[in-house]
């Protein structure tokens, strides 16, 4: 799931000044039963968002992250994250696959914001599920209305994925004893771009303290993620609403 929720924040931190800010609230989303899936699942997720001097920052979809390095328009971030991994229950087109474990997600970026957008290079090893790496890399535009708090806020996204052959291998591949235990089709997922995402993010304040966030992520899988026998969908969606309290 965490694949699809990236951007959702109940803070937009950057425009706070005190030390600390904290963003509690829940939210519904539906998205696919897993990458590449025709069906989909709604879910009710808890939604936290806590950022320290705009420079370390907790998020539950997201992890810890901090900036370690920061030079005019230039900043190094270091994060830690988890990965949900696959149940070859989760949906009837995986019985026989096995399951995928979950993982700890390890980031390692660079971001470049000369003005509203920025321009973001992150490599994250997964340590646990398919032990795989991935490169994302793309840019992001934030716009207010207005300076005051009070103005509604969007963000927008593209990202391309680069996935490893372990990634690859352990979501889109199909080997011969998972041959044999699905009815699938022997096919070798190689390393490669994986998907590509667009998005937007919406960020309505209610009041001073509370606002509602609304998140619609659009996700092509290409090359040999969209050939497996596993992706009966490439085209995959994700919306949420999410309501928070800023304290």
């Amino acid at each position: 799931m965490s694949a699809f929720v990236a951007g959702v924040s109940l803070l937009s931190s950057s425009l706070f000044a005190d030390d600390w800010n904290i963003g509690i609230g829940a939210g519904v989303i539906s998205a696919p039963e897993y990458l590449g899936a025709e069906d989909y699942q709604t879910r009710v997720l808890p939604a936290i968002d806590i950022a320290y001097r705009n420079r370390v920052f907790f998020n539950f979809f997201e992890g810890l992250s901090a900036y370690l390095y920061e030079r005019g328009d230039f900043r190094l971030k270091a994060g830690i994250g988890y990965q949900a991994g696959r149940d070859e229950d989760d949906d009837e087109s995986l019985r026989g696959t096995g399951n995928i474990g979950d993982a700890a997600v390890y980031n390692l970026g660079a971001e470049y914001q000369p003005g509203l957008y920025t321009v973001f290079v992150s490599l994250r090893q997964h340590d646990g599920g398919t032990d795989g790496r991935q490169l994302h890399a793309g840019i992001q535009a934030f716009y207010a209305l207005r300076e005051e708090l009070s103005s509604p806020r969007l963000l927008l996204n593209l990202t391309v994925n680069y996935s490893d052959d372990d990634f690859m291998q352990g979501y889109f591949g199909v080997d011969a004893r998972q041959s044999v235990a699905s009815g699938l089709p022997v096919y070798s997922a190689r390393a490669g771009i994986a998907s590509v995402r667009a998005g937007a993010t919406g960020i309505y304040p209610l009041t001073n303290r509370w606002r509602i966030t609304a998140v619609l992520q659009y996700l092509k899988l290409v090359g040999d993620a969209a050939d497996s026998p596993l992706a009966l969908d490439d085209d995959q969606l994700f919306g949420g609403v999410f309501a928070g309290c800023r304290f």
